[in-house]
């Protein structure tokens, strides 16, 4: 599957005007040192200060367009100098915090004796200077509010503002008749300091001028292109997502590939009784095609679906190559290349077993010595496995846990309990979660302090070699509103480096992604209250949360679809919720629950055409008869650049490719000045 996206490139006459008012937009581009964040304002670093004020909207007696800076002197008193729509001003000013905004208080303002309120509210990202936090402007005892964002510095004028910061855009995919689809920008800042424009199939949809767009019900002719432009004083961003409707009773598919039914009430699981038209509580997991199933109520099978055939791997009184029996399959965890590993109970105790086609063995039990040396086992949680090294979380009989590895034949300490943990948690009290892609450890604990009653938890990322870094804890400020805190940390997984982790703040669940830095970012807001259960899952470079309850949803960067959710229909049963949902690469299994009651677990695997997300073209510039132009990058995809006189006719002629990186890459052609148009086409062999 491949997107094309098209430029124009009309003669130099044409384009100059719009080429100066690029070129002045990202002069200077860049925050000034003496900018201060405002989301830490308080009223003494105001003192001495200069408040720089861009008006979005505003009503009587407000000016509704233009900028002016306020200069709040040490003695109290102010001077708006006249600049723009605004006269030379003069008066007193005052600031508190009455609540969670800094108020300052303008007498004189507009030339009378009625108090001015100017509210400044925070909005900050990463916790730098900025230019994006948002202010309103009333009277006291008087209609009017003006609205804009504002910027404090030690006099001199604010770096000119930035394009649009938008971290997600949500409410894509396919949905069944009779939905909602609910497209939704998340955008960084201040939202009424942007404008919004929206297209269906490249037709504006008048009226629409929020950051979301509802589309509801859903029918045949609502499906298409739904572009979003979003635009300030900095530039104009693009985006846009599909959104397809099913026919009513239709199959859904992923990625051109049929749902398959794999376990159900009605299943016959090899070596074990007739489930007896229930289907109990499994935990399953999806590799390398292959999708296991754990019967979570007591354990009795565990069971692998490869090329539609069902092999029960483990089972109550399967024998183990040193004489024992197994009982019960607590956990299990498996890898790419077939190898499983299950914490279990056996004929002499709990352990941990290996299990391949030539058997169970045992690798350690609770009671053998642990490698740190000194105590015992006493239990076993948090199994992960990658490129066949299993790493699992250990108790001891000192009620310590520790991070231990096993390659095969040795056990040996990634973490000894006690292990001192970098940033603000201290020592290393209780693993949480722990993930593992075969080089980059994901892992979530505790220390043994308590904070507002609650264990204090962090996420870090580490390496066998012993490479650890926090990425945030239950104090780190929410990046994008940093008076704000994590208040808590849930689940993590690690797909090709980068590590993923669910939290919750004032603002709701979010997902953020760290790297090797230790800096990490978001991935996008879930709305969700099951993502703080931590039911998602990383891999490939791919993320698949739980939404909801009722739906789950891809995401990838900038952009999200809905796959699967209430309302599908699969094999003439409606699709009432989505339990659960484990994801390898662009396989995918689910396990759904249906209005009738039943429930089944459902997978999607196999060779299928992934959809490549939308083009979305940096504006272009064109100088010296060259058209430059950024292109935001997947990788692995191939990009050509092509050319052609005439838009209607001709052939279209290959100028350059460009591989996908992941990166945003600059992109430059050659005109000629002569005109005509130039295209990018995505996924192309």
């Amino acid at each position: 599957m491949f997107s094309t996206k098209l430029l124009p490139v009309r003669r130099p006459p044409f384009v100059l005007p719009v080429l100066i008012a690029i070129l002045a937009c990202l002069t200077g581009f860049g925050l000034q040192a003496a900018q201060f964040n405002c989301s830490t304002l308080t009223p003494d670093t105001l003192v001495g200060k200069t408040l720089w004020m861009t008006v979005t909207s505003g009503t009587a007696p407000y000016a509704t367009s233009g900028a002016y800076r306020i200069e709040l002197r040490a003695d109290g008193s102010f001077t708006v100098p006249a600049d723009g729509s605004q006269p030379a001003q003069t008066g007193t000013w005052s600031a508190s915090v009455p609540g969670d905004t800094l108020v300052v208080r303008l007498k004189g303002f507009l030339g009378d004796a009625t108090d001015d309120v100017l509210a400044l509210f925070s909005g900050c990202l990463n916790g730098p200077a900025c230019s994006t936090c948002g202010f309103g402007l009333t009277r006291e005892g008087v209609a009017g509010l003006q609205q804009g964002d504002y910027t404090v510095t030690d006099g001199e004028a604010p770096a000119p503002a930035t394009a649009p910061k938008v971290s997600l855009f949500t409410g894509g995919g396919t949905y069944p008749p009779g939905a909602t689809a609910a497209l939704t920008l998340h955008v960084v800042g201040n939202p009424s300091s942007y404008r919004f424009k929206w297209f269906k199939n490249d037709v504006e949809i008048v009226g629409i001028t929020q950051q979301f767009h509802f589309v509801t019900p859903l029918q045949a002719s609502d499906a298409g292109l739904y572009r979003v432009e979003v635009s300030n004083a900095g530039g104009t961003v693009r985006l846009a997502t599909r959104i397809s409707v099913t026919e009513a009773g239709a199959a859904p598919h992923y990625l051109d590939r049929p749902w398959k039914r794999i376990f159900g009430a009605e299943t016959v699981i090899p070596r074990q009784p007739s489930l007896n038209g229930v289907f109990p509580s499994v935990r399953f997991a999806v590799r390398d095609g292959s999708i296991y199933a754990l019967d979570g109520d007591r354990g009795n099978w565990l069971t692998r679906s490869r090329n539609n055939t069902l092999t029960t791997l483990v089972a109550a009184n399967d024998p183990i190559t040193d004489g024992t029996t197994i009982r019960s399959v607590s956990q299990f965890t498996a890898d790419t290349n077939g190898l499983v590993v299950i914490y279990a109970q056996s004929s002499d105790g709990f352990g941990l077993f290996e299990v391949t086609d030539s058997g169970i063995r045992r690798i350690t039990r609770v009671g053998l010595p642990t490698p740190a040396g000194g105590t015992t086992f006493t239990g076993f949680n948090s199994l992960t496995l990658g490129a066949g090294r299993l790493l699992f979380a250990g108790a001891d009989s000192q009620n310590k846990q520790g991070i231990y590895s096993w390659d095969g034949q040795n056990l040996s300490t990634v973490l000894p309990p006690d292990a001192d943990l970098p940033g603000v948690l201290g020592t290393l009290h209780q693993v949480i979660t722990l993930s593992f892609d075969g080089s980059v450890i994901a892992l979530t604990a505790n220390d043994g302090f308590l904070l507002n009653g609650n264990n204090r938890r962090g996420v870090f990322r580490g390496t066998l070699n012993g490479v650890w870094r926090e990425l945030a804890n239950v104090q780190t400020p929410v990046p994008s509103t940093p008076s704000q805190q994590l208040r808590q940390i849930h689940g993590a997984d690690v797909a090709q480096g980068v590590v993923f982790f669910s939290t919750q703040s004032n603002l709701g669940p979010e997902l953020y992604a760290g790297d090797a830095s230790g800096r990490f970012h978001l991935v996008g807001p879930s709305h969700s209250a099951d993502l703080v259960s931590a039911q998602f899952a990383a891999a490939g470079g791919q993320t698949v949360i739980l939404r909801a309850g009722d739906q789950f949803t891809r995401i990838a960067e900038g952009f999200s679809e809905r796959i699967l959710g209430n309302g599908d229909v699969l094999d003439g049963r409606t699709i009432s919720e989505v339990r659960d949902v484990s994801a390898q690469g662009d396989d995918v299994a689910v396990w759904v629950g249906f209005s009738d009651g039943s429930r089944a677990i459902y997978a999607a695997t196999g060779a299928g055409v992934v959809p490549l997300p939308p083009l979305q073209l940096g504006v272009p510039t064109l100088v010296e008869k060259a058209l430059t132009f950024s292109l935001p990058t997947v990788a692995g995809t191939t990009y050509q650049v092509e050319v052609r006189s005439d838009l209607l006719s001709g052939t279209w002629t290959v100028l350059r490719s460009v591989t996908g990186d992941g990166s945003t890459q600059t992109v430059s052609v050659g005109t000629d000045g002569s005109a005509g148009f130039v295209r990018v086409v995505a996924g192309q062999p």
